[in-house]
């Protein structure tokens, strides 16, 4: 009996104190709120380590794991892409954004709090209503990767061509926040009348990658710059855990 449970307090000990090693190592400390990072190309990513270990991992440790640490919790993802004039700053004003916490050659952010949130949503809605190009939502949950596509497809003589919207998403849920590795690319099609026959080219009006650490039930809107026919592209990305 003795013996029984010495085991089980040795074990007890042990699982401790690898959370707390996994606790050290996996959780990141204080990041800024916006990352930027190279944008993805087209060929296949290579399978990661923690991929690799997860597909080996055997039932009992998944039972294992759940009941330590509970299943994992859902986030739900939105975006809201909108097509905006280059000369934007009364626009910017009306949404009472405050000074950007990031900015690039790339894109400007600012970080929004749950009342920002509201608040821009339903500037949005009464607003800007004609301006929104995409409005996506996402429902996956702690460290599930997805991927979301909207648009046409295009003949081509390889695959067919989706224009439009791609949203990939890798979020882990934190303390207050998301931690959130994105990718988002929009395409659109343009006929080319200077040559004797039309024909369709794909043009890329926005494609960025980025690590934003997303407060939750909170949001992200980040302003590209001027692109073609002296138009901007805003994008607003909001999550809430669950």
């Amino acid at each position: 009996m003795k013996y029984s449970s010495r085991r089980a307090v040795t074990i007890g000990v042990f699982l401790l104190v690898a959370a707390g090693l996994i606790f050290w190592f996996v959780v990141p400390g204080t990041l800024p709120p916006v990352i930027m990072l190279p944008i993805p190309s087209g060929a296949p990513k290579p399978i990661s380590w923690h991929s690799r270990v997860m597909q080996k991992m055997p039932a009992w440790a998944w039972r294992l794991k759940f009941a330590l640490l509970g299943p994992a919790r859902g986030i739900g993802l939105e975006a809201i892409v909108l097509e905006l004039p280059s000369d934007s700053g009364a626009t910017l004003s009306n949404l009472s954004l405050g000074a950007p916490q990031f900015a690039s050659n790339a894109v400007t952010a600012w970080v929004l709090s749950p009342e920002m949130l509201n608040a821009f949503r339903g500037h949005c809605k009464e607003e800007l209503q004609e301006a929104i190009l995409f409005h996506p939502r996402i429902s996956t949950s702690d460290g599930v990767e997805a991927t979301l596509n909207m648009g046409n497809s295009l003949p081509a003589t390889g695959p067919p061509i989706v224009v439009g919207l791609t949203f990939n998403c890798d979020p882990h849920a934190r303390d207050r926040a998301i931690d959130l590795k994105t990718s988002l690319c929009v395409t659109e099609a343009v006929t080319n009348q200077n040559v004797a026959t039309a024909s369709i080219s794909v043009v890329t009006n926005l494609t960025f990658a980025a690590r934003m650490q997303i407060p939750n039930q909170g949001g992200i809107f980040l302003l590209s710059p001027a692109v073609r026919q002296g138009k901007q592209i805003g994008t607003l990305i909001s999550g809430a855990m669950r």
